[in-house]
């Protein structure tokens, strides 16, 4: 499926210290930009021999659903258990409103960012 500007998102591997990777993504979360960021934390997982942590920056994501959000979830409970920790440092106003319409503040990890 060609991308097209209305349903492009940008996942940017901003930087890294010794254990955590940061991640930053921007533009439209749907299902398949959280299969794309479960596909690069995997990728990021198998290229470590310590604990890999994963700090997410969603503070330049436009439009999330409930959908990805929960998936999202999925995905963070699935790395944890395969030894990769994901925080979420900072969201936009959109995941925020959406994180807290879907009941999930509670649920994903949030972070202080």
């Amino acid at each position: 499926m060609p991308q097209t500007p209305e349903s492009q998102l940008i996942i940017h591997r901003a930087g890294s210290d010794d254990h955590t990777v940061q991640v930053r993504m921007a533009g439209l979360l749907t299902l398949d930009g959280v299969w794309q960021l479960t596909e690069m934390v995997a990728e990021l997982s198998l290229h470590t021999d310590d604990q890999c942590d994963v700090s997410l920056d969603l503070s330049e994501i436009s439009y999330c659903d409930r959908n990805s959000l929960f998936t999202l979830l999925g995905m963070c409970m699935t790395m944890r258990g395969l030894g990769v920790d994901i925080t979420i440092t900072d969201l936009s106003t959109t995941v925020r409103i959406q994180v807290d319409l879907a009941g999930l503040e509670k649920h994903l990890p949030i972070g202080d960012g």
